[in-house]
């Protein structure tokens, strides 16, 4: 072999284990990292009920939240009851004031019990009002995850666990990821 041929060979390999290099931490960086937080319960059973209570506020957007996590691909099924005392969740959407929150929710006996008996959900029409469609389907949705037992995550678009931004308007990989954690 000559001097050329053995250069040529070697640049080859230096190539070939560049890219392999490359190829490597492209697909660790690219790989989805899931950063799910749980609230720490669960609810024993599904499908859960929800009842609209005290208010017609937001009915297409709390329909489209609930139907977001119904068409998710994880065992969470929330349907609407029209019988007040046979809800799992309470919804109610009202004026509150200028508070921190657009949307709260309550587990009981407590957030971080097994299983949930119930769960209480408020919308603020303070904040409520002034979002478009689209971010009042991300709160409801927001919301019905923490029903749930999923807590904040911060991933921007790429989580509807998301609080700061109000883009996801259905559960996405990362809230998935933590629905089919706590539900196996």
């Amino acid at each position: 072999m000559t001097h050329h041929q053995k250069s040529n060979t070697s640049r080859v390999i230096k190539v070939l284990v560049l890219t392999l290099l490359l190829i490597t931490i492209f697909s660790i960086v690219a790989s989805p990292t899931f950063a799910y937080s749980l609230l720490g319960g669960k609810w024993g059973s599904f499908p859960l009920y929800y009842y609209i209570g005290d208010t017609s506020f937001y009915l297409p957007e709390i329909y489209a939240g609930a139907n977001s996590w119904n068409s998710a691909g994880t065992r969470v099924s929330l349907y609407r009851t029209y019988s007040n005392g046979y809800e799992n969740i309470w919804i109610t959407g009202a004026y509150f004031g200028y508070t921190t929150w657009a949307g709260w929710t309550i587990n009981y006996p407590s957030m971080d019990s097994n299983p949930y008996t119930y769960s209480y959900i408020k919308l603020n029409s303070y904040w409520m009002d002034g979002y478009s469609y689209s971010q009042r389907v991300h709160m409801t949705g927001h919301e019905f995850g923490h029903s749930i037992g999923l807590d904040h995550s911060y991933l921007g678009c790429n989580a509807l666990m998301d609080p700061n931004d109000l883009c996801a308007t259905a559960p996405q990989a990362d809230d998935i990821s933590g629905t089919n954690a706590l539900y196996p």
